[in-house]
């Protein structure tokens, strides 16, 4: 497994992967693995890790049915590499009622102005101060534009109930980039900051994001989606 993360392989892996030392600590995450840190503590992977690892150098794969939120698993392989204990996350594929055109597939869209549009929408449901700041070089993206509606409109009702103040921002990430059909993309980050965020409508929050492949990060107070800018 060391050798699979120099040479960059498990960056690439769309399934979690945890590396530990034997106290717990993490070594290393994938991109997989962090985004699951927004719904479970890196404890509970490091107590799966332990539980499934053999001997050392030997990693051993079981089908046992995991879930996180809406992210769900079939199976895991844990093992040992000499001090290190190592654990990879198989997720299940995604039910035919989740999956929908890919970016590649579809149609390119102005996502600010898609923003805009909600976000009057909720104003007019709201009494939550709302500041906005979006990055004037951001482009076209290929997307489902109803899908991503109806993504902001449950992110922004998350806080809704509370009428706090809401901080919106989206900037283009420049020089960090996410795999996405065996390339790099650049991506937007979207950031929705308010306080005492109502985690109702999270499930679907991340059931829609997961169809539309775009990373979700659901935080006690914020809600961070990384978009990939594929034109």
């Amino acid at each position: 497994m060391v050798e699979a993360i120099l040479s960059g392989v498990m960056e690439r892996d769309l399934n979690p992967f945890f590396l530990f030392d034997s106290r717990g600590k993490a070594i290393y995450l994938n991109q997989s693995a962090e985004l699951l840190l927004g719904y479970a503590n890196p404890n509970a992977f490091f107590q799966l890790a332990k539980r499934y690892a053999t001997g050392d150098k030997s990693y051993e794969m079981r089908f046992e049915p995991l879930s996180f939120r809406a992210f769900q698993f079939y199976g895991l392989m844990a093992g040992k590499d000499n001090d290190l204990i190592g654990l990879r996350l198989y997720q299940a594929p995604l039910a035919s009622s989740q999956i929908g055109a890919t970016p590649l597939e579809a149609p390119s869209v102005n996502i600010a102005a898609i923003l805009d549009a909600n976000i009057a929408l909720f104003r007019s449901k709201s009494r939550a101060l709302i500041t906005i700041r979006f990055d004037p070089a951001l482009p076209s993206i290929r997307l489902d534009q109803n899908k991503f509606s109806k993504l902001i409109g449950r992110a922004l009702d998350s806080f809704g109930s509370n009428g706090e103040p809401i901080l919106i921002s989206l900037k283009v990430q420049r020089g960090e980039g996410k795999i996405f059909a065996s390339r790099r993309y650049a991506f937007a980050k979207l950031v929705i900051v308010g306080s005492k965020r109502n985690e109702l409508f999270d499930k679907t929050i991340a059931e829609i994001a997961q169809s539309m492949w775009i990373s979700v990060k659901l935080g006690s107070d914020d809600i961070a989606l990384d978009i990939p800018i594929i034109h």
